[in-house]
């Protein structure tokens, strides 16, 4: 896998740095977990700081285009909606309770 960066902006009113970036590969599409990898160690960047936004597949090649945000600290990752906290593996998904989980019956109508 090899990653190649476009371009890179620094946004300074939140915090960050993103980054557009092109991944060629060989073999079947990369998960994002595998490219996170790769693109820290591309950019020298903390792996609690990273967040992958997206990926976008080119059809009938092996490359991928991304859109990732480097924060400068912690405080600033509070923006991050949780799906994509969960997708970059930097918080664990919540177990539900026994009684969340439960299916809820329905009652039958009389007639």
């Amino acid at each position: 896998m090899k990653i190649e960066i476009v371009k890179e902006k620094e946004n300074k009113l939140l915090n960050r740095k993103e980054i557009d970036f092109k991944v060629a590969y060989d073999g079947g599409t990369p998960k994002i977990g595998e490219v996170r990898k790769e693109l820290i160690a591309a950019i020298h960047s903390k792996e609690n700081l990273t967040i992958i936004d997206s990926l976008k597949p080119s059809f009938g090649a092996k490359r991928l285009a991304g859109y990732a945000k480097v924060y400068k600290d912690e405080a600033g990752l509070k923006i991050e909606p949780k799906h994509r906290m969960k997708k970059n593996s930097l918080i664990k998904e919540e177990p539900k309770d026994a009684a969340a989980a439960a299916p809820v019956e329905k009652k039958e109508e009389k007639k």
